[in-house]
């Protein structure tokens, strides 16, 4: 499988077990194990899909999940900002998954953590999800953007394929992208994916409670899978 022309792989050093660094726009970023991005230019961390308080949001009704969602997310954000001296994060959208999701457990959870990390500046750019998140957003003191949102030479989005104000290249997330891989035996296994096309790289959902979605990818895209707790080129898929 080959990857777009605006994407090529770096041997960049990287200080995250498992991760992969990789060129887009000439710039060099680094895909993560922990189903994310870092932009070591700016110190800047993507997100894309965490989706907190969906747990919740299925305990209202009656539906039962088990505990520690929150603060398992919490805690790979933390470290994180600790391996690769973080000092902002971008939300690509669907910060919450719904307001009756977050509890009043789940926001004090998320409180704390704000109070811990004061000095990182964080932005969500509006996902589906996000309608009802101002609230939320004001307590936490993160910044509200609309997409698509400049930071050259990227448009960050929630949506894939969003109607751009200038040509660009996209990050994004939204789609929750997975990959159908096969070996020897006839073993398969989907495992959650970055997909990167021609004019945007789609982020794998962070949330530890989110579903995927497969996706068929073409011969000239990227598809990096998350396996092990490594991020690797994949290239066989069905």
């Amino acid at each position: 499988m080959s990857l777009p022309p605006k994407s090529d792989t770096s041997n960049m050093e990287v200080s995250v077990p498992g991760a992969l660094a990789i060129t887009l726009c000439d710039e060099q970023v680094i895909l993560l194990p922990q189903k994310a991005m870092f932009w070591p230019k700016h110190s800047t961390l993507f997100l894309a899909d965490a989706h907190f308080g969906k747990a919740g949001t299925f305990r209202s009704h009656k539906i039962a999940i088990p505990s520690g969602i929150t603060e398992t997310d919490l805690s790979k954000i933390d470290f994180l900002v600790e391996q690769l001296s973080v000092q902002k994060i971008i939300f690509l959208g669907d910060f919450i998954h719904a307001t009756t999701g977050i509890t009043r457990r789940i926001s004090e959870q998320m409180s704390r953590w704000r109070t811990t990390h004061r000095n990182l500046s964080i932005c969500l750019i509006k996902g589906n999800h996000d309608r009802s998140v101002k609230s939320i957003a004001d307590k936490l003191e993160i910044e509200l953007l609309n997409e698509p949102y400049s930071m050259a030479p990227f448009w960050l989005c929630h949506h894939p394929d969003i109607k751009l104000k200038d040509p660009g290249f996209v990050l994004c997330g939204h789609l929750h992208p997975a990959v159908r891989l096969f070996g020897q035996g006839k073993q398969k296994v989907r495992l959650p994916c970055f997909f990167i096309q021609d004019n945007q790289a789609i982020l794998p959902a962070f949330g530890s409670f989110t579903g995927c979605m497969e996706i068929e990818p073409g011969a000239n895209e990227g598809v990096f899978v998350i396996a092990e707790n490594e991020v690797i080129r994949a290239s066989r898929q069905i």
